[in-house]
C-alpha cells in the first residue's frame, strides 16, 4: 500500500496522540506510587503507625513507646538496622515485624498519633564526668522514653556518665552520656553501672555486678 503525503500526516498525529495518552497513564502511575501512605498495625492491644515517604526514601514508625525512623529499600521494605523494626508493603496492606514477631497493617486515613511530651526536667542536672558502663539498651535523644532511639548499645559498653537529669523512671533516674565516639545521648539507670562507687539514681557499681 502507498501512502500519500496527507495519509502521512493523518498518521503521524495519531501516533503522537497515542505517544502522549500512554505517557500520562505512566505519569499518573508514577504519581501515585510516589504518594506517602499511612498503615495502621494491630500490635497486641495498641496500634502502631507507619508512614512511607518515598521523597525521602524512608518510613516513619510511631509505636506506644517508640519513634524510629526506617530505610527504604528494594521491593517496597522499610527497615531499621538499629531498633529491629523493619515494614514490607504488600498492595493495599503491608506487614510490620517488630523483632521476631509479625502484625499485618492496613492503609488508613487517621494520623499517626503525635508522641507525648518530654518530661519536665526540675532543678536541672547534676554534673558528674564519672566514666561507667552500659548495660545494654537503648540510646535515647533525651531522658524518657517519649524521645526517639538513636542508638542501640551492647553490653558492657565504656561510656562516661556526664549528668543525672534528675528525670526519675521506675526507681532510676535518666543519666546524659557520651560514647569513645563522641556520641551524645541519654541512657536509664536501670541499665547503667559506675566505674569505681555507685552513683546515685543507677543500678550499681560495676565492680559488684556478678560476671
Amino acid at each position: 500500500m502507498i501512502f500519500g503525503l496527507e495519509d502521512k500526516v493523518r498518521f503521524g498525529l495519531l501516533l503522537t496522540f497515542a505517544l502522549a495518552f500512554t505517557g500520562v497513564a505512566v505519569g499518573a502511575s508514577v504519581a501515585e506510587a510516589s504518594e506517602n501512605r499511612t498503615y495502621k498495625c494491630r500490635t497486641g492491644t495498641v496500634d502502631a503507625y507507619v508512614e512511607t515517604i518515598p521523597e525521602e526514601g524512608r518510613a516513619q514508625y510511631t509505636g506506644p513507646d517508640d519513634i524510629a525512623s526506617l530505610q527504604a529499600m528494594p521491593n517496597g521494605a522499610f527497615v531499621s538496622g538499629n531498633s529491629g523494626i523493619s515494614f514490607q508493603t504488600t498492595g493495599q496492606g503491608g506487614t510490620l515485624w517488630l523483632g521476631d514477631v509479625s502484625f499485618p497493617c492496613q492503609v488508613t486515613t487517621a494520623r499517626a498519633p503525635v508522641a507525648p511530651p518530654p518530661p519536665t526536667v526540675l532543678g536541672g542536672p547534676e554534673q558528674l564526668n564519672h566514666v561507667g558502663q552500659s548495660l545494654g539498651g537503648r540510646l535515647r535523644a533525651g531522658p524518657g522514653t517519649s524521645y526517639p532511639q538513636i542508638g542501640s548499645l551492647e553490653e558492657g559498653t565504656y561510656l562516661t556518665i556526664l549528668s543525672n537529669t534528675g528525670v526519675s523512671f521506675d526507681g532510676y533516674d535518666w543519666f546524659e552520656v557520651v560514647l569513645d565516639n563522641g556520641q551524645r545521648g541519654f541512657q536509664w539507670g536501670g541499665i547503667l553501672c559506675s566505674n569505681g562507687g555507685q552513683l546515685v539514681g543507677l543500678y550499681a557499681s560495676c565492680q559488684n555486678i556478678p560476671r
